[in-house]
Formats: C-alpha cells, sequence, structure tokens
C-alpha cells in the first residue's frame, strides 16, 4: 500500500495537473472497498435467513481475505482523495472540514481493529472477546452509510439495502428464538 500512496504522492509532485486523476482513482478504491465491504456482509446475512448455502459456502472461507483488501483498499481510497492531496499537491489542497471526511475518518477507525485482529493468531488469543471485536462492523457499516449518502447516491442506495438486510436477518433470529419452546421437565 505504501507503494500506491507513493505513487499518488509522485504523480501530483511532479505533473500537479493531474490533480483530477488521482482523485478519481481514489474514488475507484473506495467503490472496491465498498464493495469488498457488502461482500463480506453476505455470508452472515444469508446464513440468518437461511438461504443459498451454495454461495454462503463460497464466500465463507475467503471472508477475512475480503476483509483484509477492503480495509487495504479504504486505505489507499483514504490516501488518494485525502492524504496524498493535502501534503503533495502544488499548491497544497486545503479540504474545508468536511462531514464526509469525518465519517470516512469514523469509518476507518472502527475497522482498524478488525483488520489488526483478522488472524488466526489473534482470533485464538482472544476467545470471545475477538467476535464481539468484531462487531464493531455493524457500526462501520452506520458510519459507511453516513459517509457515502455525502459522496454517492447510488452507493448510499446499497448501503442502505445492506442495512436493511442486516436488520431484518438479525431480527429473523431474534423472532425464531423466541418460537422455540422450552421443554419443561
Amino acid at each position: 500500500m505504501p507503494v500506491l500512496w507513493g505513487f499518488g504522492a509522485y504523480v501530483l509532485v511532479n505533473y500537479p495537473d493531474q490533480y483530477l486523476t488521482v482523485f478519481e482513482i481514489g474514488g475507484w478504491f473506495g467503490i472496491l472497498s465498498f464493495s469488498l465491504y457488502c461482500l463480506t456482509l453476505v455470508p452472515g446475512i444469508l446464513k440468518r435467513f437461511q438461504k443459498l448455502p451454495l454461495v454462503q459456502a463460497t464466500i465463507m472461507p475467503f471472508r477475512r481475505h475480503l476483509g483484509i483488501l477492503m480495509f487495504l483498499t479504504a486505505y489507499v481510497h483514504m490516501g488518494y482523495v485525502g492524504t496524498i492531496p493535502i501534503f503533495f499537491a502544488n499548491p497544497p489542497v486545503t479540504p474545508a472540514p468536511q462531514l464526509h471526511i469525518l465519517y470516512g475518518f469514523l469509518t476507518m477507525m472502527l475497522l482498524f481493529p478488525l483488520w489488526l485482529t483478522s488472524n488466526d493468531f489473534t482470533q485464538k488469543r482472544m476467545g470471545r472477546v475477538w467476535k464481539w471485536v468484531h462487531r464493531l462492523t455493524y457500526l462501520a457499516l452506520g458510519s459507511i452509510i453516513l459517509h457515502v449518502s455525502i459522496t454517492s447516491k447510488p452507493a448510499f442506495v446499497v448501503a442502505v439495502i445492506f442495512i436493511g438486510l442486516e436488520i431484518a436477518s438479525w431480527g429473523k433470529v431474534f423472532l425464531s428464538a423466541k418460537k422455540t419452546p422450552t421443554v419443561s421437565q
């Protein structure tokens, strides 16, 4: 990832008129990151709805890898649309504080512990706590919705659909748990 950031910085330092190109590349990394994030949510949703077990079983072994790749592409997105232009554009870009930047930063802060603990060693060492840490993804989904609601209307629609599916699938789990009769002795 430092290589990609270095490339973006090199372009802006040597070709300052390419600011929009660097910004567009960052936008594409944002779309890729968002798509990967949605893909990591699919197995859980399908499992809770008990639908399409083949699709769920196909994605599930790669879920952690997709999550790691999603974080790294989000990191490149953050660099190309924010950090690199601020430090390397000529003249420097000094963005006014904007809400979508705050939400993007909040999302990265929520996703950082997930990325950091997405390995077998940490999962074994943390035990049950690992699962609770990884439930930060639901808070991240909320901040992603806030971020993309400002930056991309199509992504906002997709994010709302995914949060709706998450809520509905968890609702199904809780409702089916209440309907399960308990055996009295």
